[in-house]
């Protein structure tokens, strides 16, 4: 176990009687469980981080569904999360949102909205208010408007399933979503208007990204693999995925990763990409910037990368460059496409 690990588990017992403390590492002790539990809790640590950023996660849980359907909302995070293809029934689709700031002057002399196009694709178990409250953030750091691809959930299970699909058998995985995010890139590709694409993308949306990009590349299509080098970044955040094109075919291409990040571990921070082959016998290659946190756990976007973008971790990527410093009050007023005003928390 890593010694932040170590740190954040040993004063657990102290917090309970000694009679309990006792019986429960008695208990450790006594079965072979003792001998996965670093294992178990470095992993969970790797998913939700450390014990100080869990009011953050609460946090923007709760104002992700700030509306009058609060209930309604919670319960349908929920059911999307656990049970398998919950979203159908509650009409999720991988339709296109916008998320911008309305309530403040965004848009002056620097800001090139109509020059630019600002993408994000989510992760697993994402419904959808709360990948729109991810681009609420990435406006609040950025003030771009932010283009949703969202990545319908199937609930954990199946997306990770699907994962395993996407990573390994590209070709057959997630095809909807792989789809929109392709149809959007190939026609902002083509149209002049548009000096620069930024793609950002966060665990299981990488997967799809490397796929979607993989395409687009393979069809050799000499004006949209122009453009790619000319207009288009990506940065993808907890990468997980497989393959992707030669760096050299973007503007810039890079991965921004915790070091305590899981699902990192699994693709961009995989220290033998050489021996995991996919069905094709194709090793792990993802080229370009590396960024990593080596003291940074969790993986979720806002509370583990997004809040921390903007305390000044990461300032070796490219991205942190854009960011947009000013002071905020505490809630930020957006609006979602096809639904009322809403509420969202922004970062502190």
């Amino acid at each position: 176990m890593s010694t932040q690990g170590f740190l954040f588990l040993s004063p657990f017992p102290g917090f309970l009687p000694f009679e309990i403390g006792a019986n429960f590492f008695g208990f450790l002790g006594a079965t072979p469980l003792f001998l996965f539990f670093p294992a178990i809790v470095t992993a969970v640590l790797g998913i939700i981080g450390m014990v100080t950023s869990w009011p953050f996660l609460l946090r923007e849980f709760l104002y992700a569904h700030t509306d009058e359907g609060f209930v309604e909302g919670v319960l349908n995070t929920f059911l999307c999360a656990l049970i398998p293809f919950y979203s159908k029934i509650a009409g999720e689709t991988n339709e296109v949102h916008e998320a911008a700031l309305i309530k403040r002057q965004i848009y002056g002399p620097n800001q090139a909205d109509d020059d630019e196009l600002w993408i994000y694709i989510n992760g697993v178990a994402t419904p959808q208010d709360i990948a729109f409250q991810n681009c609420v953030m990435l406006n609040e750091l950025f003030h771009h408007k932010v283009t949703a691809v969202h990545n319908v959930t199937n609930s954990l299970i199946v997306d990770l399933y699907d994962c395993i699909r996407g990573k390994l058998f590209s070709e057959k995985y997630c095809l909807e979503a792989r789809r929109v995010l392709k149809g959007k890139l190939t026609k902002a590709l083509k149209t002049s208007a548009k000096k620069k694409i930024v793609l950002v993308a966060h665990s299981q949306g990488t997967i799809i990204t490397s796929n979607a990009l993989s395409e687009l590349y393979e069809e050799n299509d000499e004006s949209i693999l122009r453009q790619m080098q000319n207009k288009l970044e990506v940065y993808n955040f907890a990468n997980c995925a497989h393959q992707l094109p030669p760096a050299s075919a973007f503007k810039h291409m890079e991965h921004i990763n915790n070091q305590g990040d899981l699902v990192a571990w699994l693709g961009a921070l995989f220290p033998f990409p050489n021996l995991w082959k996919d069905h094709h016998n194709k090793a792990m290659s993802l080229e370009g910037d590396m960024v990593i946190e080596p003291w940074l756990w969790g993986h979720m976007l806002n509370s583990h990368y997004l809040r921390l973008l903007k305390k000044g971790h990461y300032n070796s990527s490219k991205i942190a460059s854009y960011l947009v410093h000013e002071k905020s009050g505490a809630l930020v007023t957006a609006l979602k496409s096809n639904s009322p005003e809403r509420t969202y928390a922004t970062l502190e």
